[in-house]
């Protein structure tokens, strides 16, 4: 049986994540009822929020967004949470179950798929809690901004506000995403959707675990090994674009580590099971960053 789920929290700064994510812990009662129409053998949830703002401060993407201590401060969260789950899941009784909420922005993809990956890893349900609706303002935004506490700043809310990669629903990892309106907690109930998308995952999890045959494993390890050579063929294919535009050696070798830094990040952010689906959504997530670093180090304007 499945004992925990992870869900992921993906939106703007200011459009009220911390208060859905409040609410949801003060829902355990409702959550446990949830769980209890397909485990009726659960009898108790515990809610634990992890606050990214609290564990690793407010983002300046100005200053930290590249630095390698912004990034080992995110590892710092990963290992936490990981811990978290293993220790609950080694120590409590079978009849209790984990919903893990990670409270941060999580606008790029990269980075709620290394928790996709650990949910896998530890046979743990993963869904992804989304604060957003089509109809967001940009100065409503900085307005709502400025009104916290914790203000991020306009630089920052600009920036994530052209960056933001909301989830796909149509790829399997991205598939348990469930939406909820901006500024409404204290307006709005938990809707079922939510509820239903939990649960969704759950069996999702429990599904997977009960595939894993040898025949199941060596095609994993193929569509792996396929998708780690088209990821080397990317990279060298850019690097020679920058070799036939002239480019000078020195920029040309911050390129090259720039390339391999991104390639080994991608690749630890990977499930351990890559749907054969996700196949081409994954490379063009790929090829897009891949692109914005050569565009960066030719000079030319990034996509």
């Amino acid at each position: 049986m499945v004992r925990c789920c992870i869900g992921v929290m993906v939106g703007l700064p200011a459009v009220g994540k911390s208060a859905w994510a409040r609410k949801l812990s003060q829902c355990e009662a409702m959550l446990l009822g949830a769980i209890q129409r397909r485990e009726p053998q659960v009898e108790r949830v515990v809610v634990q929020v992890i606050e990214f703002d609290k564990e690793i401060g407010v983002l300046d993407l100005g200053n930290n967004e590249s630095s390698s201590m912004w990034k080992k401060q995110r590892k710092t969260v990963h290992v936490k949470v990981d811990r978290l789950v293993q220790q609950f899941l080694r120590d409590s009784t079978p009849q209790s179950f984990l919903f893990v909420i990670l409270d941060d922005n999580m606008y790029y993809k990269s980075m709620r798929r290394i928790y996709y990956s650990l949910s896998q890893r530890l046979k743990c349900g993963y869904m992804q809690i989304v604060v957003h609706t089509d109809y967001i303002d940009l100065q409503q935004l900085l307005e709502h901004d400025m009104n916290r506490e914790t203000s991020v700043g306009e630089i920052t809310i600009v920036r994530m506000y052209d960056r933001m990669e909301y989830p796909d629903i149509n790829t399997k990892w991205e598939k348990f995403s469930c939406y909820l309106p901006p500024w409404a907690c204290h307006t709005h109930d938990i809707p079922e959707s939510f509820l239903d998308c939990m649960n969704g995952s759950i069996i999702a999890a429990e599904e997977m675990e009960n595939a894993f045959s040898g025949q199941f494993q060596e095609e994993v390890q193929t569509i792996r090994h396929s998708f780690e050579l088209s990821l080397r063929e990317i990279v060298n294919s850019s690097i020679k674009s920058l070799q036939h535009a002239n480019t000078s050696t020195s920029i040309l070798r911050t390129a090259g580590k720039q390339f391999s830094e991104y390639k080994k990040e991608f690749l630890s952010s990977l499930p351990p099971v890559i749907a054969p689906e996700d196949v081409d959504s994954l490379l063009k997530e790929f090829i897009h960053h891949i692109q914005r670093i050569t565009n960066t180090e030719s000079g030319t304007t990034s996509i």
